[in-house]
């Protein structure tokens, strides 16, 4: 009877460990080439293909094909962690560019959120957050006048979703596809 209890609670702790996010580089998907993911959206479905990869020094860098979606574009992978610059990386003195105000997740992810001053006024924050068994990258740019916010989720084997979020002179956009968590703006 007593090795039953055992198991019974074996089986309800995997349970729980089933909706943790992964504890090591969950974003390591981002840098396998062809991999490609389609997840349900509002007006139908986003698509999101590892369209090149590449090494440049010491670091994995890839180009994400999601359409028009600020997720689209270069992604960094180096020994602290995960980056989307938003030019790419073709050389390993680009890669001293990139410092801590840019690093959205760390190697080993802890939830994080951080901000700094730019030119103009804006600000820039980044934060690096559990959801629903993912962890989730969440940047997000705002002047007095225009607001640019990404979000991207991932499992450690799979995008699981994302969204973004813009504002300006030329209107506003929100968009989420597959498992996204709350904009900012919501939380």
């Amino acid at each position: 009877m007593r090795r039953l209890v055992v198991l019974a609670l074996l089986a309800g702790c995997g349970g729980k460990t089933a909706s943790r996010p992964p504890a090591r580089t969950p974003y390591l998907m981002l840098f396998e080439r062809g991999r490609t993911w389609t997840l349900p959206a509002a007006s139908g479905a986003v698509t999101c293909t590892v369209a090149e990869t590449k090494q440049v020094g010491d670091a994995s860098v890839s180009r994400l094909d999601c359409g028009s979606l600020l997720v689209s574009g270069t992604w960094v992978s180096t020994p602290a962690g995960l980056y989307h610059p938003y030019l790419p990386v073709d050389d390993p003195d680009e890669l001293a560019l990139l410092g801590e105000d840019d690093l959205l997740i760390a190697r080993n992810p802890v939830e994080r959120g951080h901000s700094h001053a730019l030119d103009g006024g804006a600000q820039d924050s980044i934060e690096a957050f559990a959801f629903e068994g993912s962890w989730c990258v969440r940047q997000t740019t705002q002047s007095p006048t225009d607001r640019r916010a990404y979000t991207l989720c991932f499992d450690g084997a799979n995008i699981t979703g994302g969204g973004e979020d813009t504002a300006g002179s030329e209107g506003s956009h929100r968009s989420s596809f597959g498992k996204a968590p709350p904009d900012q703006e919501d939380d």
